[in-house]
């Protein structure tokens, strides 16, 4: 018979394979005592997507500013209804189809 602690960590390894996020925080704060809210897993994502094409290039700062503007009022509405939620934003810029193949799409990691 399998001893409780290895099939506890079996649980573990299936519930990330298997994306189930309560059981694995379940597990990490059982076995990992730290503070509260240590583990903080986002539940929404935001994916900016910016033309950064030269046709484009008087527009870029207005667009960062309404980028800016919107995060603000986000976390406005946040506050204003009390929810409690975690957001990653990604950025992803594309350019004109002359510019070198390692510029032509950038993003930035998930934050």
């Amino acid at each position: 018979s399998v001893i409780p602690q290895h099939q506890n960590s079996i649980d573990f390894i299936n519930s990330l394979v298997t994306n189930n996020s309560h059981k694995a925080i379940t597990f990490l704060e059982k076995y990992n005592k730290c503070p509260p809210n240590y583990l903080i897993i986002p539940d929404t994502r935001i994916l900016v997507l910016m033309d950064a094409t030269g046709s484009m290039s008087d527009c870029i700062n207005n667009t960062k500013n309404a980028v800016g503007q919107m995060f603000k009022d986000i976390q406005k509405v946040l506050v204003q209804e009390k929810v409690k939620s975690i957001y990653e934003v990604k950025y992803v810029i594309y350019r004109n189809y002359n510019a070198p193949i390692e510029k032509l799409i950038e993003w930035s990691e998930w934050t």
